[in-house]
C-alpha cells in the first residue's frame, strides 16, 4: 500500500475516534444543559447522534479502504492459472510509487516490479512480480498467467494465441 492511502486511512481512523469520543462528551454536556433548561432537549440528543454516526462512518470507510488496499495475504491464496492473458503494461516503482527507470541504482527491497494484465474476461489487474519474471515480460505479449493473490509467479508466452476479451 502506498504512503497516501495509508495516511488517508489513518486520518479516517483518527477522525472517527475523535468524532465518536466528541459525540459522547457533547451528549453529556448537552444533557446537563438541557436538564438545567438552558438548551432544547431534542437538540441535546440529535446533534451527538449525528456526530456519532459520522464517526462510525469514518471508521467504516477506513476499514473498507484498508481492506481494498491490503487485500488478502498472497501466500494464503490458491495458485490460479489464467490462459490467454494480455500484458498491458510493465513498470517499476519505488516506495513512494514514483516510476523507476534505472533499477540498478536501487537496492532490491526499495523497488517493486508491477505488471498490468488484462484477463480474457476483460478484468485488468496489477500484479507484483520478481525481477526474474519481470525480465521475461513485455507489453503486448499473450500467454498463460500463473498468479497467487496479487503476485505474478510465472508467465508462459503463447506465440499462437490472440487475446480475446469476453463481452
Amino acid at each position: 500500500m502506498g504512503e497516501r492511502p495509508q495516511k488517508l486511512i489513518l486520518g479516517l481512523v483518527i477522525g472517527g475516534f475523535v468524532l465518536t469520543i466528541g459525540a459522547a462528551i457533547l451528549f453529556v454536556i448537552l444533557t446537563v444543559l438541557s436538564s438545567a433548561n438552558q438548551f432544547p432537549e431534542q437538540l441535546g440528543v440529535v446533534i451527538p447522534v449525528v456526530i456519532f454516526i459520522a464517526g462510525v462512518l469514518c471508521f467504516a470507510i477506513a476499514v473498507g479502504a484498508g481492506w481494498k488496499n491490503v487485500g488478502f495475504k498472497d501466500s494464503s491464496q490458491p495458485i490460479a492459472v489464467e490462459p490467454n492473458s494480455y500484458i498491458v503494461a510493465c513498470f517499476i516503482v519505488d516506495k513512494k510509487n514514483e516510476p523507476v527507470y534505472e533499477p540498478d541504482m536501487f537496492e532490491p527491497d526499495e523497488i517493486t516490479y508491477i505488471v498490468q494484465i488484462a484477463f480474457r474476461n476483460g478484468d485488468k489487474h496489477e500484479l507484483t512480480t520478481s525481477p526474474e519474471v519481470f525480465a521475461t515480460l513485455g507489453e503486448g505479449l499473450v500467454g498463460k498467467v500463473h498468479f497467487q493473490g496479487r503476485k505474478l509467479l510465472n508467465f508462459e508466452r503463447d506465440l499462437t494465441a490472440k487475446h480475446e476479451r469476453k463481452r
